[in-house]
């Protein structure tokens, strides 16, 4: 039967836009023969967006490489690392659902290979946690007096 023909009893009949089973639509609209049908071709699209979008993120991670090694092997090993200067991060690049939410998040990027990311991230944390001389002389003396108590040893 084709899409829409009309059986004896006067039910119009459609094909499910999922499984290509034929069933009688409850609503005018209706394009899937269940709920589970709709979910399986939503599920579907969803898949192929994120796939055309990783390889667009991909394709970008390749030509740049990594900015500080210059490693361009694989993209897998290469990651988008956010820079504080440039912008709040919203998402993770690879939680991007359209290609103009990728294209922002990626300007907000340098791309680097997983270990140079890392080193980065650590150095960052570093700076941010970086002690004022005032504070450094606080916790000598924090030390000292606990090793004056036998509360810490010190290994020389």
């Amino acid at each position: 039967m084709k899409l829409d023909d009309y059986l004896p009893t006067g039910e119009a009949r459609r094909v499910c836009m999922a499984c290509t089973e034929e069933f009688t639509p409850k609503h005018s609209n209706s394009r899937y023969c269940s709920i589970a049908c709709g979910n399986k071709a939503k599920y579907a699209v969803q898949l192929t967006t994120a796939r055309r979008l990783q390889a667009k993120a991909n394709k970008i991670k390749m030509a740049k490489g990594c900015i500080d090694c210059g490693y361009r092997l694989h993209p897998t090993a290469l990651q988008f690392d956010h820079i504080p200067s440039r912008g709040k991060k919203l998402k993770a690049v690879s939680k991007c659902t359209s290609v103009r939410s990728l294209n922002s998040e990626i300007l907000k990027c340098e791309v680097r290979c997983a270990n140079c990311h890392f080193i980065k991230t650590m150095e960052r944390r570093m700076l941010t946690r970086a002690l004022t001389p005032e504070q450094e002389r606080d916790i000598d003396a924090i030390v000292q007096r606990l090793v004056t108590f036998g509360h810490l040893k010190v290994s020389r």
